[in-house]
């Protein structure tokens, strides 16, 4: 069956926490934008980029999935599926995926169909560690952040 699960909703997030921090993430949107090519994906196979922003303000949270035909069931993070950015600002600090260190966990991805372009959508439920640096004024450190949540995905165009 094609779209989110029930607890998927226009109301879900994904919350990264960790460090006394809450971050939020919703509106999540697929595009075949063909950022991130897997070598091995059959003809026609287009890379998706899933994009949300932060609750109440316009940071990414962007995910990559190289072969959108494998994307049922659980996705492991730096191996189906691509973390390519997260950031948010909150309380006058600001927050950024800590680059190069590696995201672990998985994303596992529900009634997804076409590849991910079935007007339905498809669900995410978010079971991933990352590391996040803050800096708030000139004080920088690195949170290690958990992200949860199930959300619903739409199919984008633009």
């Amino acid at each position: 069956m094609c779209g989110p699960p029930a607890g998927a909703t226009a109301a879900s997030m994904v919350t990264a926490v960790g460090g006394g921090v809450t971050l939020a993430f919703h509106q999540l949107r697929a595009r075949r934008n063909n950022d991130c090519p897997a070598p091995d994906a059959p003809a026609g196979v287009v890379s998706v980029t899933i994009s949300g922003v932060q609750v109440g303000g316009t940071a990414p949270l962007t995910l990559c999935v190289p072969r959108p035909d494998l994307l049922r069931g659980a996705r492991q993070i730096g191996v189906e599926l691509e973390l390519i950015d997260m950031s948010a600002v909150v309380d006058a600090c600001s927050y950024r995926l800590a680059l190069p260190i590696a995201a672990t966990g998985a994303v596992t991805a529900t009634g997804v169909c076409d590849d991910g372009r079935a007007p339905a959508g498809f669900g995410l439920d978010f079971d991933v560690q990352a590391a996040v640096e803050r800096t708030c004024g000139q004080t920088r450190d690195t949170l290690q952040m958990t992200l949860t949540g199930l959300v619903p995905v739409v199919p984008s165009d633009s």
